[in-house]
């Protein structure tokens, strides 16, 4: 049985003592690096939540891009290698010898960019997802 609070939950109660509390008592010239404190605390807080599940939505991408299935394309791998990150370099690779350059094949590149980018911004500011631009 897990004990309570959990990592996120750690971060969550630090963070807010530090604004509530410890903020205010700081000279001006540190609230600035308090709240930058507090803000990297809150993307660790959502990457905890969802950063695995999100990685692994974002290797299942990366693999149906490449035309493979993530089981096997971990299989093949050496144990020390992240599968995340060797799957983004074999994109990147095709990206540059224009493999995308076929319409059909673009959209699923499309697909991929925008579902990892958005990913990306929910865990590190999720307020930007709504803003209208």
């Amino acid at each position: 049985m897990r004990e309570r609070p959990e990592a996120h939950e750690l971060l969550a109660i630090a963070r807010a003592t530090l604004k509530s509390d410890i903020l205010a008592a700081l000279p001006a010239e540190q609230k600035y690096a308090a709240l930058m404190i507090a803000n990297a605390m809150s993307i660790a807080e959502r990457q905890y939540v969802v950063g695995d599940k999100n990685k692994q939505l974002e290797l299942e991408a990366l693999c149906d891009v490449l035309d493979v299935d993530p089981v096997s394309y971990r299989a093949q791998l050496d144990e020390s290698k992240d599968p995340l990150v060797c799957a983004s370099r074999e994109v990147a690779v095709l990206i540059r010898n224009g493999y995308f350059d076929n319409p059909e094949k673009q959209q699923k590149l499309k697909q991929l960019l925008w579902s990892s980018v958005t990913a990306r911004v929910g865990e590190s500011n999720p307020k930007a997802l709504n803003a209208d631009w």
